[in-house]
């Protein structure tokens, strides 16, 4: 500023601009040094926000039953691929469209070289996933444990959603079982699984003995050497 500029200022007004710093100056100061005054600082303006700006609550909240916890999860049907060489990939069944007579068909995606599709089956998010594998085991997931994919992606290989399956194991067959009819197998002895190995074997068992499944499986039934399960039922 230049002098003559600052000699014709009012006295009263720099002191008064002094003194009204000074006091914000120690206003200011004492918010680092007093944390309570911080405290009702923040307070004061979070109070002032709420009169300027809140609205009326639009969502309702309210406890979930832990024993309901799936009303959360989305009702939607998908369809499940698994594949020899252990992919599988849910698709949202809206995605694949029937055709008219005469129609050419629709690629599910691409595969890998010498793998092939050995079980497809439609079933709701909701529903309970039993697999069967070649060496007589039974593994239960949630289909809503399978992340959702596109019809045209590789899917992902089952070790991640299961991963004590053995390199030479494989899926042979699935079932999808409603919440509702589960409970209704556990408790009717005479609804039943068969199991069909290579050499000739079978054997039909009550479903309510495969109640309770680990995450580590279940073993079905024994095989003898160079035996496998190649289908359930």
């Amino acid at each position: 500023m230049q002098l003559y500029k600052l000699s014709g200022l009012s006295r009263d007004e720099l002191i008064n601009e002094k003194d009204k710093l000074e006091k914000e100056l120690k206003k200011l100061t004492k918010y680092f040094s007093d944390p309570k005054a911080l405290d009702n600082y923040i307070i004061n303006e979070l109070d002032e926000g709420e009169k300027l700006f809140s609205k009326e609550r639009k969502t309702k909240c309210t406890n979930i039953d832990d024993n309901n916890i799936e009303e959360t999860i989305p009702d939607i049907d998908y369809t499940i691929f698994i594949t020899k060489k252990g992919y599988i990939k849910k698709v949202n069944s809206n995605s694949i469209k029937s055709q008219n007579k005469g129609g050419m068909g629709r690629s599910i995606g691409k595969l890998k070289e010498g793998d092939y599709v050995t079980t497809s089956i439609t079933a709701n998010n909701r529903d309970n996933l039993f697999l069967f594998t070649n060496i007589g085991k039974i593994y239960k997931i949630k289909i809503y444990d399978i992340g959702d994919l596109n019809i045209t992606s590789n899917g992902i290989i089952i070790n991640s959603i299961i991963p004590v399956i053995r390199n030479d194991e494989f899926i042979v067959s699935a079932l999808a079982v409603s919440n509702d009819k589960l409970n209704e197998y556990y408790d009717n002895e005479n609804i039943c699984l068969l199991f069909v190995t290579k050499n000739g074997i079978i054997k039909k068992s009550s479903f309510y003995l495969y109640k309770n499944i680990s995450k580590s499986g279940i073993i079905a039934l024994k095989l003898n050497k160079d035996d496998t399960v190649i289908n359930t039922a």
